[in-house]
């Protein structure tokens, strides 16, 4: 390209010069983000696309799995004469080599109602009442463990475990509270988790096949 002589070139010359350079500095701006644009979505389009695939694949891998697996452990008892245990939502399948495992985790979703939270705030009372004046240091130190959050609530699943300490407390109170959070959990559903290991000889441990069932 000739180069210009600026000086050489009037003021309405210069003024088209620079309108004229810089349309074509937006044009090739333009013509750059347009090609990005497109890349950009093919690349997306792509990859999404792929991961939807793989998602419903893993979907049905998973549901096919866990069904094959209910299967062997069902035929498991009947194969061996042992009576079926009722109400098992975790058993594991090693293969005979003992290099390979496959763990199927049923677990029931719960729920708490709004009596949980009268239940939990009377075993709150408690506690303070017997605790606190005898030994403030591990009150506050058991306060702190069942605390889940700023505002001071209780963590109720925390919470629920203090059932074994029912006879150390020794309160009526405390007893009936217990009962009344016991009662507060519903079951609203169900998940089936599914885990594979495999068996590190050298470091004499399973380690995970990472893949993420849960979702599904």
């Amino acid at each position: 390209m000739e180069k210009m002589d600026l000086s050489a070139m009037s003021a309405e010359e210069l003024r088209t010069a620079l309108a004229e350079r810089e349309k074509a500095e937006n044009r090739e701006r333009e013509k750059r983000e347009k090609s990005w644009r497109e890349v950009k979505d093919a690349f997306v389009t792509k990859a999404v696309g792929t991961m939807l695939e793989i998602s419903g694949m893993m979907r049905d891998f998973k549901g096919e799995a866990v069904s094959n697996g209910n299967a062997l452990h069902k035929e498991m008892y009947e194969v061996f004469g042992k009576k079926e245990k009722e109400g098992l939502k975790q058993f594991s399948l090693v293969t005979e080599d003992g290099m390979m495992k496959l763990v199927i985790d049923r677990q029931e979703r719960q729920e708490l109602d709004e009596t949980a939270t009268v239940a939990i705030e009377t075993i709150k009372e408690v506690f303070r009442a017997k605790f606190e004046v005898r030994n403030k240091t591990m009150y506050n130190i058991l306060d702190g463990i069942l605390v889940k959050n700023k505002k001071g609530d209780y963590d109720e699943r925390l919470v629920a475990k203090l059932r074994k300490f029912e006879g150390e407390v020794d309160d009526r109170e405390f007893s009936e509270a217990l009962d009344r959070l016991s009662k507060s959990y519903n079951t609203v559903g169900s998940s089936t988790y599914m885990r594979a290991y495999v068996w590190d000889k050298e470091r004499e441990r399973w380690d995970d096949v990472p893949m993420a069932f849960s979702r599904f």
